[in-house]
């Protein structure tokens, strides 16, 4: 899609890209094991219009969110496939949950008692839930050595069926024996689980870095997020990925700066010789972290170019000293591309790529791009 020489700041998706991470990530999977893109979070910013129908073309098996909200706005977007909520639900979303036909996340007893009564109350029989076992993480879930009463209740109702069998790794970018812990945890109750359950249900844990460090744990499903996205969940597997999103701003003004002027709020900078400066039309508003104040990188015209003094909300001022070619409406390059990755900005910052994805605001106009963005069909 061409830029309108309008945008202030936008976010170019590469579809392509995009493809390629599935694509990696589907050749570390076992044939039978299906591979559940976790979309939530605007699909971890990258803009859920675009990513979703991409991913269902691209052969997800399902789909995964965090709330009843982003499962209903992935059916205003015509996506087919199966949503887990992979989030636990409240009492007053358990009736949306059900008319949807969306696949909850169930912890505790009580939750199977909501789950039951809104599926009589609407007729269903056999409605499809997932049981969540805490084998490590101590988020959701029920507690490992205190789930078999669980899931007897969960057997034993009338209108719901057991359809997956799930928990979630808290240290495999970081911990082998934890995650191998966290496994056999899970399989210990899946054993005792096959021998009580008349019917089939999917065994998944596995997040991005456990489906690229632990091909052994895949069960039947696995649920990448980060890793599609380009960012690599653990070290040494940035070889596998390309990064998704460029994010891009403009100059909107140039000007000349004497030595000793300062620059921003509270004049924590002050040119240390004559400067040329450009002040970009994007902020922290728009997602660019004020922590990269005087410590930040953006690229113009292939050139990395300091920021200088504090980003403001919707403006951030950089160098540009002895640059030719620079003027209004020039791009600029925030994150990205053959820019400065979103790991790095992480480092700087002192958080992960996932928040400085998510950070990205929703006046970031998001762009699909690559042959893939104009293609029916994504393989």
């Amino acid at each position: 899609m061409k830029n309108d020489e309008g945008w202030r700041c936008w976010a170019e998706i590469d579809l392509d890209a995009l493809q390629h991470n599935f694509r990696a990530c589907r050749l570390h999977l076992k044939k039978a094991t299906g591979l559940v893109p976790a979309v939530k979070a605007n699909a971890y910013g990258h803009g859920i219009e675009i990513v979703a129908p991409a991913l269902e073309r691209a052969g997800a098996r399902m789909f995964g969110v965090a709330n009843v909200a982003e499962a209903c706005e992935l059916r205003r977007l015509k996506i087919r496939l199966p949503i887990l909520i992979l989030g636990d639900c409240l009492h007053a979303e358990v009736k949306d949950v059900v008319e949807g036909n969306f696949i909850p996340t169930l912890s505790a007893a009580h939750e199977v008692d909501w789950f039951e009564r809104e599926a009589a109350r609407q007729g269903k029989r056999d409605f499809l839930v997932h049981a969540k076992i805490d084998t490590g993480m101590g988020r959701l879930g029920c507690w490992h050595g205190e789930a078999r009463p669980f899931l007897e209740k969960l057997l034993a109702s009338k209108h719901l069926r057991l359809g997956g069998l799930m928990s979630h790794f808290s240290c495999a970018d970081t911990s082998r024996p934890f995650t191998r812990t966290q496994w056999a945890r899970l399989e210990s109750v899946k054993t005792w689980l096959s021998t009580a359950c008349r019917r089939r249900f999917l065994l998944h844990a596995a997040n991005s870095a456990a489906l690229l460090r632990f091909p052994e744990m895949q069960g039947d499903i696995v649920r990448p997020g980060i890793a599609l996205y380009g960012a690599a969940p653990a070290r040494g597997l940035e070889k596998f990925l390309r990064p998704v999103m460029a994010w891009k701003t403009r100059v909107t003004f140039i000007k000349n700066v004497r030595r000793g002027h300062p620059i921003s709020y509270g004049a924590t900078f002050r040119a240390p010789r004559d400067m040329r400066v450009a002040v970009l039309g994007a902020g922290y508003a728009d997602g660019y972290p004020r922590s990269l104040s005087s410590r930040g990188e953006v690229v113009l015209l292939g050139r990395k170019c300091p920021v200088l003094g504090r980003v403001t909300m919707d403006q951030t001022v950089v160098d540009v000293t002895g640059m030719l070619g620079v003027e209004n409406g020039t791009e600029a390059l925030l994150m990205g591309g053959q820019g400065v990755s979103a790991g790095t900005i992480a480092r700087m910052t002192g958080t992960i790529s996932y928040e400085i994805f998510t950070g990205v605001s929703a006046r970031v106009r998001r762009v699909p791009v690559g042959s893939a963005a104009n293609k029916k069909k994504v393989s």
